[in-house]
């Protein structure tokens, strides 16, 4: 039997409401929205079709942390650890924005930015479970590698560029991370073609396993980096083990920054 159920969803808003209320009203809208319109029985043949493991795996918090894609099926979980990212940007507030989600998976964030009246845009590899989930969540989800330095595809201009738990810049297969070199070629793509003068660019990282070469948490080499571009870098437990957010809010300061590297 699904742990994704709409009496779940009823239950976690009424929870919210008792519980948290004010700020995060937001996500219990969506729940209420999401009980009464989501397809559950198609939902109930992706977990049919992709589920793994015995579904009361999916009630165990820690299992949110492991690299199985089945932990994508514990919705409630995944949009309430989605919302906390989307409340800290403020945009469950905000007026109506655009949002460019690199590396987006079944798109969570991106339906929980629809639903705060945000135009989203996810883009990630080509995946037939991230596809059929994005298309379930009802959220437009484009398909490209992000490869160094390799630009994004052309789709326009963003006031926001996302990216979170993000592995695109980790090559396992030769135990390395992307270096400076080619995440300036990235932070320059971004700033200088998807983003709007008045863009933000927020970097969520999972931290990863000791690697041999680049720019890792592990060294603390990244946040280094990061900072000495401009952008605030923070911790924060969010129940997916230790994370980490880089966050541009000025992107002047940044394009400043990556003139010096020509």
């Amino acid at each position: 039997m699904s742990v994704n159920t709409s009496s779940s969803f009823i239950d976690s808003a009424r929870e919210i409401r008792e519980k948290i209320g004010g700020e995060y009203e937001l996500l219990a809208g969506f729940f209420d929205s999401f009980a009464r319109d989501a397809d559950w029985q198609k939902l109930q043949e992706l977990e049919n079709t992709y589920l793994t493991v015995q579904p009361e795996k999916l009630s165990e918090p820690t299992f949110m942390d492991s690299d199985e894609p089945d932990r994508f099926f514990m919705m409630v979980s995944w949009f309430v650890n989605k919302y906390r990212i989307l409340h800290s940007l403020g945009l469950q507030s905000a007026e109506p924005c655009r949002i460019l989600d690199l590396g987006s998976g079944p798109g969570h964030f991106l339906a929980l930015a629809k639903f705060a009246g945000h135009e989203a845009v996810g883009l990630d590899r080509e995946d037939p479970f991230f596809s059929e989930m994005s298309e379930f969540l009802n959220v437009e989800r484009k398909e490209a590698e992000i490869a160094p330095n390799t630009p994004l595809p052309n789709l326009g201009q963003f006031d926001l560029v996302s990216a979170q738990n993000i592995a695109f810049h980790i090559n396992s297969e030769e135990e390395r991370c992307w270096n400076e070199e080619e995440w300036i070629f990235f932070l320059r793509d971004l700033s200088e073609n998807c983003l709007n003068d008045n863009g933000r660019i927020l970097l969520q990282f999972k931290k990863e396993a000791p690697l041999k070469d680049g720019l890792s948490l592990e060294d603390k080499s990244l946040p280094r980096f990061m900072r000495r571009m401009g952008a605030h870098f923070l911790e924060d437990d969010s129940g997916l083990g230790v994370t980490y957010f880089a966050v541009f809010t000025e992107l002047d300061k940044l394009r400043q920054k990556l003139m010096m590297f020509g």
